[in-house]
C-alpha cells in the first residue's frame, strides 16, 4: 500500500512538473507575440507622430524653405534617419524653381534612398534619405509607404501658401480695383433698370389709354352695325353690317388683347376662377373651327371618355389660350 502511494505521488509530481513545462512554454509564446505587438506598435507610433509632425509643419511655418526644414528635421529626429534631404526643381503651377533643405549627416558606408515628390501626378522634387546601418530596410519601406504621401500633400499646401503669399503683395489693389469697377457696373445697371421701368410704365400706360379709345369707338361701330344688320331688309346692306360687325369684333377682340398684355406686364392681370365643364368649354372653343378645317381640309375632331369634367379656372382666359393653340395649329399644318 505504502509503494502504491509512493508511486501514485511520484506521478502526480511527473505530471504537475509536465504541466507546469507546457504552462512556461505557452508564457513564452504569448511573451513573444507581445514582443512583436509592442514593436508594431512603437513603430506605428513613430510612423502616427511623424505624420502629425510633418502635416502640422506647414502651419508652423508660411515659408516654404522653414516648411522642408521643419520636415527634414522630423525624419531625421523622429524615425532615426542619419539624413534628409528635400530638392524641389517645380512649383505647383509647372514652373521651375530651385528650393533645397537637408538636416543631419550622410554616411559614404550608406546607400541613400530616393523617393520622388509626386504632386497632380507629375514629380516635382526628390525625397533622398540615408538610414542607420541597423535599420530594418522592410520597416524603412513601410515607412515611406506611409508617410510619402503626408509628405506630398504638406509640400504641395506650402507651396500654394507660396503662390498666394507672393500674390498677395498687390491682392489688396486688385480687389480694391475690382470693388470699384463692380460698384460703377451695380450703379449703371440700376439706373439701366430705374429707366426701363419708367420707359415700361409709359408704354404699359400708353397701351391702355389707346386700347380704351379704341375700345370706345368700336363699341360705337358694333352697336350701329349690329342694329343695322338686324333692320335692314336689303341683302347688300345687311351683308356689308355683318362684315362690320365682324370685324369690329375682331378688332375689339384684338384691344382686349392688347390691354391684357399691358396689365401682364404691370403685375395688374387676375385671375376671375369659376367653376367651368372643361369638356363643354373645350367643345364650344373647336366648334368655332370646324368651318375653317373644312376649307383646309384638315380633319378635327374633340374625344372625351367623360361628357363633364368641372374644373376651376378663369373661363376668359382658357378661351383665348385654346383659341390661340387652335389658330396657331391651323395656320401651320397643311391640308
Amino acid at each position: 500500500f505504502k509503494v502504491r502511494r509512493g508511486l501514485r505521488w511520484l506521478s502526480n509530481i511527473r505530471k504537475a512538473l509536465q504541466e507546469m513545462a507546457d504552462a512556461h512554454e505557452e508564457l513564452l509564446h504569448q511573451y513573444q507575440k507581445l514582443e512583436i505587438s509592442e514593436r508594431t506598435l512603437q513603430t506605428q507610433t513613430a510612423q502616427l507622430k511623424t505624420a502629425y509632425d510633418i502635416a502640422t509643419s506647414i502651419w508652423q511655418k508660411l515659408d516654404i524653405q522653414e516648411t522642408l526644414k521643419t520636415i527634414t528635421n522630423v525624419l531625421v529626429n523622429e524615425t532615426g534617419f542619419l539624413m534628409a534631404s528635400i530638392e524641389l526643381s517645380k512649383d505647383v503651377d509647372s514652373k521651375d524653381i530651385n528650393i533645397k533643405a537637408q538636416s543631419g549627416t550622410a554616411s559614404v558606408s550608406v546607400a541613400p534612398i530616393r523617393q520622388d515628390i509626386i504632386v497632380k501626378d507629375e514629380k516635382i522634387g526628390e525625397l533622398i534619405l540615408y538610414p542607420k546601418m541597423e535599420m530594418d530596410y522592410l520597416l524603412v519601406k513601410q515607412l515611406l509607404e506611409y508617410l510619402t504621401p503626408v509628405i506630398n500633400i504638406a509640400i504641395h499646401d506650402a507651396l500654394l501658401l507660396r503662390a498666394v503669399t507672393d500674390y498677395g503683395d498687390n491682392l489688396e489693389q486688385k480687389v480694391s480695383d475690382r470693388t470699384l469697377a463692380l460698384q460703377k457696373a451695380w450703379d449703371d445697371l440700376t439706373e439701366k433698370n430705374k429707366l426701363l421701368k419708367e420707359i415700361q410704365q409709359a408704354q404699359n400706360r400708353f397701351f391702355t389709354n389707346i386700347s380704351h379709345e379704341f375700345r370706345t369707338s368700336l363699341t360705337l361701330i358694333l352697336g350701329p352695325s349690329k342694329q343695322l344688320s338686324v333692320s335692314s331688309k336689303e341683302e347688300g346692306t345687311k351683308s356689308t353690317a355683318d362684315l362690320i360687325h365682324r370685324n369690329a369684333k375682331k378688332l375689339y377682340k384684338l384691344v382686349d388683347e392688347l390691354l391684357d398684355l399691358s396689365k401682364i406686364e404691370a403685375g395688374e392681370m387676375k385671375l376671375k376662377v369659376s367653376p367651368q365643364n372643361l369638356v363643354a368649354l373645350t367643345k364650344e372653343v373647336s366648334n368655332s373651327f370646324y368651318s375653317l378645317a373644312e376649307r383646309k381640309k384638315i380633319r378635327l375632331t374633340l374625344n372625351s371618355e367623360l361628357s363633364e369634367i368641372i374644373v376651376y379656372v378663369d373661363k376668359e382666359k382658357l378661351d383665348k389660350i385654346l383659341t390661340n393653340v387652335l389658330s396657331n395649329a391651323f395656320k401651320f399644318t397643311p391640308e
